[in-house]
């Protein structure tokens, strides 16, 4: 099982007005996240989680995770102030803390996919 690099570098990715992912390592005063040469509200963390395919998965990330000893579940990935960490979030509005899981795959993300932002963003713009 793995689980979350706590040393990760703070990396972010955020879409531009053509929709295409900008990356940065460091937040800093020429970067694109910070002149606002992208769309602020599509702005991504990395969570310092992987899938079993090697993926990285941000803020916003639609995965497929394996919690405790239940089944697998599928939900949009939140940081949560309340823990200080992640949680993921089904569309019953059911949290499961990333403590206790892994990410199987990773699906999408609800900035990319119309689908996916439809029957995800109600439980993430909370």
């Amino acid at each position: 099982m793995k689980r979350p690099d706590w040393n990760r570098p703070l990396k972010f990715k955020a879409q531009d007005n053509s929709g295409h992912w900008k990356y940065t390592i460091e937040l800093g005063k020429t970067d694109p996240l910070m002149l606002g040469l992208v769309d602020q509200t599509t702005i991504c963390q990395y969570t310092g989680l992987k899938d079993l395919e090697g993926n990285e998965v941000y803020e916003g990330d639609v995965v497929e995770i394996h919690w405790g000893f239940s089944t697998n579940h599928v939900g949009v990935m939140q940081y949560n102030c309340h823990i200080a960490g992640y949680i993921v979030w089904d569309e019953n509005e059911s949290g499961f803390n990333m403590v206790d899981g892994y990410v199987v795959k990773r699906l999408g993300n609800i900035f990319e996919d119309p689908k996916l932002k439809k029957k995800y963003w109600e439980v993430y713009s909370k």
